[in-house]
C-alpha cells in the first residue's frame, strides 16, 4: 500500500476518531446541561423563593411589633416604609414561586396569598391605633395569630416538599453523568486504537521511504556543491562590478535599518554596515539631531504614503565627511515581500573634486566682482572695506547678543552687496545656529569670518592702500569749478575751502551703494524695480554717521522685500509693474535726513501685531506702530531666508540711529507705499558751490 494512501486512511480514522468523541461529548454536556438547568433554574430558584418569602413574613411581624414599640414620629415612619417595602417584595417572591411551582402547589400559594392580604389589612388597623395611641393596638395585633391559615406551616410543607424534589433532581443528574462519561471514554478509547494501528502502519512506510531518500541524499550534496560556488562566483562578479563604479551602495531595509551589505567605497567612508544598524546612525554617527531628521525623512518615503518621488525631496542629497563631499541618491526596490530584503538603496557618489572646483569657480568670480566695484569706485570700496572690518571688530567682540545679532545681521547684507555670497553664506549659518534655544556664540566661528573676509581681499591690498594714503580722484565738476575760480581770481579762502572739500565724500556714493543692494534684492526675488537717487549735491564730513550707513541697507532691503509688489500683484491693483524706490539725502536748517521710500503695499499693522503676539510681546493697547516695525524679532514674514524673516535689520538701523543722535519715523498708507525718514543733527555739509 502506497505511504499517501496510508497517510489518508489514517487522516480519515482520527477525523472519525475526534468526530466520534466529539459528538459524544457534545451529547453527553447537553445532557448535563438540562439536568444542571433543572437543578438550578428551576427547583433551586423555586426553594430560595419560598424561603424568601417566609423570611419577608416573619420580618413584617416583627417590624409591627417595633411600631408597637416605637416613641417617636421619625422611628414610625421609618417602620412604615420597611413594612411597605416587605409587603412588596414578599408579593414578587410568591409571584416568582408561582411562576416555576408544579401544579400541586397551586392550593398552598393560594392560601399564603390569602394570609398576606388579611395581615395587610389587619397590620393598617394596627399602625392606625398606634399612632392615635389607643390602647386597642396590642388586642389588633394579637389578632394577627388567630388567622385560620398558618402561614408558617404552609410555607414550611413547601420549603420541604422542595428540598425532596431537589434531592432527587439531583441523583437524577449524577446518573446521567455516569451515563455519559462511560460513553465518552468508551468511543475515545476506540479512536486512539484506531489512531495507532494505522500509525503503525505509516511508520512502516516511512522507514522504507528513508532508506530510498538516503541514497538520493549522496547524488543532492554534490549538486548542492556545484550550485553553491556558482552562486559565490556569481556575488564576487556582482561584487567586482560594484566595486569598480567607485559609488558607495548601501541596502535600506523598510524599518530603515541597514540589510548588511554594501559596496567597497561604503565600506571605506563609513564603515562596515552591521545588519539591523539605523541607517540614520551609519550615516551621522555623532550628530542625534540629524540622525532624528534623516530618520523621520525616510519614514515618511518608505511608508509610500506620498509618491517617491514627492516625498524624496525631503530627504538629504548631500553630506559632508571630514574632507569628503558626498552625494546621495535614493532608488526604490519593489517587488519583494522579504522584510530582510532591501526597500531601498542609497547611493553615495563622491563629488568633493567638482566641489573644490565650483568653490574655485565661485572664488574666483567673487574676486572679479570685487575687482569691478574697486575699479568703478575706489574710495566707495575703501569705504565698504573700513565699514566692514567695524562690523568684524564688533561681531568678533560683542556687547551682548542682541548687538551680536544685529552686527552679524549687518555684516550678511552689507558683503552681499558687493557679491561677497560665501560670507554671508556664513553670517547666515552663525544666525541660524543662535536661533536654536540655549545656544551661545562659538566665538571660533565669529572669528573666522574676519578671516574669510580678509582672504577675500588678497591682491587689492595695494589699491586699497593707494587710496589709504591720501590719493585722491577729483570729478571734473570739481576740476572745472577750480579752474574758473584760478581765472576769476576769487578770493584765496574761497578757493581753499573749496578744495579742502574734495576730501569729503559724496552723499550720491552712499546712496549709489544702496541702489545696488536694492537693485540685487529685486533680481533676487523676481521684482521689477527702479531704484532713484536724490542727493541734492550733498557732500558728507569723514566719519559722519560711521555706524548709521552699514545699517541702513537693511531699510533697503525691507523696502523691496516687503514694501514693493511683484509684477502680477501690482498690474491686480491698478499699478505700472514697474515698482520705484526712493533714496534721498536732504538738509534743513538744523537737520541733515535720510528718507528711504517705496510705493508699494504699505504696513499691515495688524500682520506686525500678530507678529509680537507670536514673540510673547505685550501689544494690548499703547503699542504704537513704529514700535512694532522696529521692534527685535518682529517680522511680518513667517520663514526665515537668506534675505529677510529674522526682524533684526530694521532694529539694527534704529539702534544705531538713536546712538547717532537721531531719530525715525514712519509714513505708511495702504496700496500706496511706506517711507522711513531718519534725522540726524545737522553737521557742516558741503553744497555744490557753497559751504553751509
Amino acid at each position: 500500500m502506497k505511504l499517501s494512501l496510508r497517510f489518508v486512511l489514517l487522516i480519515v480514522a482520527l477525523l472519525v476518531g475526534v468526530g466520534a468523541s466529539a459528538g459524544t461529548g457534545l451529547r453527553a454536556l447537553t445532557r448535563l446541561d438540562r439536568a444542571l438547568d433543572g437543578v438550578v433554574k428551576v427547583d433551586m430558584e423555586r426553594l430560595l423563593a419560598i424561603t424568601h418569602a417566609r423570611r419577608l413574613f416573619r420580618s413584617m411581624a416583627m417590624s409591627e411589633r417595633d411600631y408597637l414599640l416605637s416613641t417617636t414620629a421619625d422611628e414610625q415612619t421609618e417602620l412604615d416604609k420597611k413594612i411597605a417595602n416587605g409587603a412588596r417584595e414578599l408579593q414578587e417572591q410568591i409571584a416568582k414561586y408561582a411562576a416555576l411551582m408544579p401544579s400541586d402547589d397551586a392550593p398552598a400559594i393560594e392560601r399564603i396569598v390569602q394570609a398576606r392580604a388579611r395581615w395587610i389589612e389587619r397590620d393598617e388597623r394596627v399602625r392606625s391605633a398606634a399612632r392615635s395611641n389607643r390602647a386597642e393596638a396590642p388586642a389588633l395585633a394579637a389578632l394577627q395569630a388567630t388567622d385560620p391559615v398558618s402561614w408558617e406551616a404552609v410555607i414550611g410543607s413547601l420549603v420541604n416538599a422542595n428540598e425532596q424534589r431537589l434531592a432527587q433532581q439531583v441523583q437524577a443528574t449524577h446518573v446521567v453523568y455516569r451515563t455519559e462519561r462511560t460513553m465518552l471514554l468508551s468511543v475515545a478509547a476506540l479512536a486512539v486504537l484506531c489512531a495507532a494501528g494505522f500509525g503503525y502502519a505509516i511508520f512502516t512506510g516511512i522507514r522504507q521511504n528513508m532508506a530510498q531518500v538516503l541514497a538520493l541524499n549522496s547524488n543532492l550534496e554534490g549538486l548542492v556543491r556545484t550550485r553553491t560556488e556558482a552562486l559565490a562566483a556569481r556575488e564576487r562578479a556582482l561584487r567586482l562590478v560594484l566595486d569598480s563604479t567607485g559609488d558607495g551602495i548601501v541596502g535600506i531595509r523598510a524599518d530603515g535599518t541597514l540589510v548588511g551589505e554594501s559596496s567597497a567605497a561604503a565600506e571605506r567612508w563609513f564603515g562596515n554596515p552591521v545588519a539591523g544598524e539605523s541607517c540614520a546612525k551609519y550615516l551621522f554617527p555623532d550628530d542625534a539631531k540629524r540622525q532624528l531628521a534623516f530618520a523621520l525623512a525616510l519614514g515618511q518615503l518608505q511608508d509610500d504614503l506620498l509618491p517617491w518621488e514627492l516625498s524624496l525631496d525631503q530627504m538629504p542629497r548631500r553630506l559632508s565627511r571630514g574632507q569628503l563631499v558626498l552625494e546621495l541618491d535614493y532608488k526604490q526596490v519593489s517587488g519583494n515581500a522579504d522584510p530582510s530584503a532591501p526597500s531601498a538603496l542609497l547611493l553615495m557618489r563622491d563629488i568633493s573634486a567638482r566641489e573644490r572646483s565650483q568653490e574655485a569657480e565661485r572664488d574666483a568670480l567673487e574676486q572679479q566682482n570685487l575687482v569691478a566695484k574697486l575699479l568703478a569706485d575706489k574710495r566707495g570700496f575703501a569705504t565698504f572695506v573700513s565699514d566692514i572690518e567695524l562690523l568684524l571688530q564688533a561681531v568678533e567682540n560683542p556687547e551682548d547678543g542682541r548687538a551680536l545679532r544685529r552686527n552679524l545681521h549687518t555684516l550678511k547684507g552689507n558683503v552681499a552687496v558687493y557679491g561677497l555670497n560665501s560670507v554671508a553664506a556664513a553670517c547666515h549659518q552663525i544666525e541660524d545656529a543662535l536661533e536654536e534655544p540655549g545656544s551661545v556664540p562659538n566665538f571660533t566661528d565669529l572669528a573666522n569670518l574676519g578671516t574669510l573676509f580678509r582672504s577675500k581681499l588678497r591682491g587689492l591690498d595695494e589699491f586699497l592702500t593707494s587710496v589709504e594714503r591720501g590719493g585722491y580722484e577729483v570729478a571734473a565738476g570739481d576740476y572745472g569749478a577750480l579752474i574758473a575760480s584760478l581765472r576769476q581770481r576769487d578770493d584765496c579762502e574761497e578757493i581753499l575751502k573749496m578744495v579742502e572739500m574734495w576730501s569729503w565724500p559724496h552723499a550720491s556714493e552712499r546712496l549709489a551703494r544702496l541702489r545696488a543692494e536694492a537693485e540685487y534684492v529685486a533680481r533676487r526675488l523676481g521684482k521689477v524695480v527702479r531704484v532713484d537717487v536724490i542727493h541734492h549735491g550733498l557732500r558728507i564730513p569723514p566719519g559722519y554717521l560711521e555706524s548709521f550707513w552699514p545699517t541702513l541697507v537693511h531699510a533697503v532691503r525691507n523696502a523691496v522685500d516687503h514694501g514693493v509688489e511683484t509684477p502680477s500683484e501690482r498690474a491686480e491693483r491698478g499699478k505700472p509693474s514697474q515698482a520705484c524706490v526712493r533714496l534721498t539725502t536732504l538738509q534743513s536748517d538744523d537737520a541733515f535726513v535720510i528718507e528711504v521710500e517705496d510705493d508699494g503695499r504699505g504696513i499691515d499693522g495688524e500682520a506686525l501685531r500678530r507678529a509680537a503676539e507670536r514673540r510673547g510681546q505685550d501689544v494690548s493697547g499703547n503699542a504704537s506702530l513704529i514700535d512694532l516695525i522696529f521692534a527685535e524679532g518682529v517680522s511680518s514674514r513667517t520663514e526665515v531666508t537668506e534675505l529677510s524673516g529674522r526682524g533684526i535689520g530694521l532694529s539694527a538701523a534704529r539702534a544705531t540711529c538713536e546712538a547717532e543722535g537721531g531719530s525715525v519715523r514712519v509714513e505708511t498708507a495702504e496700496g500706496r507705499g511706506t517711507r522711513l525718514v531718519f534725522q540726524f543733527p545737522r553737521p557742516r555739509i558741503q553744497i555744490e558751490g557753497s559751504l553751509s
